[in-house]
């Protein structure tokens, strides 16, 4: 693989490594349904119309149904949203925040949590992109008798290791921040370890 195509395999990963940030917050400070809908929807919309604008994929041949689809998808943003905003309005009026989860990040007003969600679904997007544009080289290994099991790593080992980078970079961050740094050597380092190891393991392999 080319230095500067596996470059920017990297920098995808690292842009889909910051939308798997902006979701893990969004789903704390928003809840559920919020991060869903709207991050989902704009990584669809984003999804579905970058590759054609960058020359990747033809128009659709049924443009009417490809294009209901997408309205579908900004609908649900628009929704979702408005409900999202008047939850917050009725919360404000309680000020009740005993529930929330301790975030190393303070209490962000629903205008920057709707830009955080549209930024990660924007982000995310990535990750397909970089698999549409490596398509050829994957098939490129496979005809050169690489196995088709073993091809697409050549695209995911690159996107990973981009995501892992800023994810952990984010992550240290919030240890220094809440003081828990210590606990992944001081307090059962075996378990906190196995942990972490077992949810990257499977977290790749699922995406395989």
């Amino acid at each position: 693989v080319p230095a500067g195509r596996f470059a920017v395999m990297v920098l995808l990963g690292m842009a889909w490594g910051l939308g798997g940030i902006g979701y893990g917050l969004c789903l704390v400070l928003q809840g559920l349904s919020f991060t869903y809908s709207v991050i989902f929807s704009m990584t669809t919309v984003v999804g579905a119309l970058l590759p054609m604008w960058i020359g990747l994929r033809a128009r659709p041949d049924h443009l009417t149904t490809f294009s209901l689809g997408l309205a579908f998808c900004v609908a649900g943003i628009i929704v979702i949203a408005g409900a999202a905003a008047r939850r917050e309005r009725e919360a404000s009026s309680q000020a009740n925040t005993s529930s929330r989860l301790a975030m190393p990040v303070p209490a962000l007003s629903y205008p920057s949590c709707l830009a955080i969600a549209l930024l990660a679904g924007l982000f995310s997007s990535a990750m397909g992109l970089t698999v549409v544009i490596n398509e050829d080289l994957v098939d490129h290994l496979v005809r050169g008798g690489v196995s088709p099991v073993l091809a697409p790593l050549m695209v995911w080992v690159p996107l990973g290791l981009g995501s892992a980078l800023v994810a952990l970079i984010f992550g240290f961050w919030c240890a220094v921040r809440s003081q828990s740094v210590r606990g992944l050597y001081q307090s059962h380092p075996g378990r906190n370890w196995s942990l972490v190891t077992l949810m990257g393991t499977l977290g790749f392999g699922v995406l395989l």
